[in-house]
C-alpha cells in the first residue's frame, strides 16, 4: 500500500512538472514570437505573447515567474503601443466589477461573488487574484480549499445510526447500502461542526421517485435521536426540498418545504444542497436557486453530520453523496 508521504511526494512532483511545463511553453512562445516579428507578422506574434502572459501566472517559482513576465511584457510593449492603454482599461474594468463582487462577499454570498471574481481575475490578475483566492477558500474550492473538508475527512470513520448495511466511502464519494425491509439507513460523522457555518454537499439518487438527505446538529450521546434533516425528495410529478426535525420523542416535524421545478434529466444529475447555520437561523438552498429559512427548535445547531436515506423511499438502490464542504460563516 502506498503511504501518505509517498502520495504527497508524487503530488508535489506533479505540481513541479506542471510548473516546468509552463516555463518551457513560455520560453517557446518567446522564441516563436521573435521569429514571427522578424518576418513582419506582428499581430500573430502578439497573440502568441498574450497566451504566454497567461501561462506565466501559472509558474510556481516566483523568481522565474518575474523574469519571464518581464521578458514577455517587454516584447509586447515593442510590438503593441496600445498594450499599456489596453491594460489600464482592463484594470479599470476589473476594479469596477470588483465592487459588486465585494458587496456579495460582505453578505457572505460567496457563490454569487465567485463568477464575478473569476471575470475580475481574467481581466486583471493584479486586481482579482487575492479576492478570488479568498472566495474559493470560503467555498472550499480552488487552491485555498481546506484539506480537512470532504466526504473522506468527515465520514471515513463514520458510524451507522439507522438501519443496517455497509456504507462505502472511497474516492470522495459515500454510497449508501440498498434499502431493505423498509428500514432507513444513516451514517453519522464523529466530527462536529462548531459555531456558525455553511454545509454544502452534492447528492445523486435517481430521476425516479427517490429520497436523499443530509442531517446536522446530531448528538452522538443521544445516538442521533435529536437532529435536523434536509431531504431532497422526488415523487411522481413533483420534487421538493424538505427541512425536518426529528426529536427525542420520535416525532418528525416539517419546518420548511420548497417546491422544485426539475426535469427528469435534472433529477438524475448531481444536485447541490446547502445549509447555513447562523445563531438560531437555518437557511437551506438547493442548486443556488431556491431558498427557505426557519428557526431552530434546539438550544444550538452544533453537532455531528449525517448522511441519510429514508426507508419509505421507493428507490431502493444505493444513493451517493460527494463534494462535502463545511466552511465558517
Amino acid at each position: 500500500m502506498i503511504c501518505r508521504r509517498t502520495l504527497a511526494l508524487v503530488a508535489s512532483l506533479l505540481v513541479a512538472a506542471q510548473s516546468v511545463s509552463q516555463e518551457r511553453a513560455v520560453l517557446s512562445a518567446i522564441v516563436e514570437a521573435r521569429r514571427l516579428a522578424e518576418i513582419k507578422q506582428d499581430e500573430d506574434a502578439l497573440l502568441v505573447l498574450r497566451d504566454a502572459r497567461d501561462r506565466v501566472t501559472r509558474i510556481e517559482d516566483a523568481s522565474v515567474r518575474r523574469r519571464l513576465q518581464k521578458s514577455v511584457d517587454d516584447l509586447i510593449a515593442d510590438l503593441d503601443p496600445l498594450d499599456r492603454d489596453t491594460e489600464k482599461a482592463r484594470e479599470a474594468a476589473a476594479r469596477a466589477l470588483l465592487k459588486p463582487a465585494q458587496a456579495y462577499t460582505r453578505r457572505k454570498w460567496n457563490r454569487a461573488a465567485l463568477p464575478l471574481l473569476e471575470l475580475v481575475a481574467a481581466l486583471s490578475q493584479k486586481v482579482g487574484e487575492k479576492p478570488l483566492e479568498r472566495a474559493q477558500s470560503a467555498l472550499g474550492t480552488g487552491a485555498g480549499a481546506a484539506a480537512r473538508d470532504g466526504i473522506q475527512a468527515w465520514f471515513g470513520k463514520g458510524v451507522g445510526f439507522a438501519g443496517a448495511g455497509y456504507w462505502k466511502v472511497e474516492e470522495g464519494i459515500a454510497e449508501s447500502p440498498k434499502l431493505q425491509g423498509g428500514l432507513s439507513v444513516g451514517l453519522r460523522s464523529e466530527r462536529r461542526t462548531e459555531g456558525d457555518c455553511r454545509i454544502q454537499i452534492e447528492v445523486l439518487a435517481s430521476d425516479k421517485p427517490s429520497k436523499a438527505s443530509i442531517c446536522f446538529a446530531m448528538e452522538p450521546s443521544k445516538n442521533g435521536d435529536d437532529y435536523y434533516i434536509l431531504e431532497l425528495r422526488h415523487e411522481r410529478g413533483f420534487s421538493d426540498l424538505r427541512l425536518l426535525h426529528y426529536g427525542v420523542n420520535g416525532r418528525l416535524d416539517e419546518m420548511a418545504n420548497i417546491p422544485l421545478a426539475m426535469s427528469r434529466a435534472e433529477r438524475a444529475a448531481w444536485t447541490e444542497l446547502t445549509v447555513d447555520l447562523a445563531g438560531d437561523r437555518i437557511t437551506v438552498d438547493v442548486g443556488g436557486l431556491e431558498r427557505a429559512e426557519a428557526r431552530s427548535v434546539t438550544p444550538d445547531l452544533e453537532g455531528c453530520l449525517g448522511l441519510f436515506v429514508s426507508g419509505d423511499s421507493s428507490f431502493k438502490d444505493p444513493v451517493r453523496f460527494r463534494n462535502l464542504r463545511v466552511t465558517p460563516l
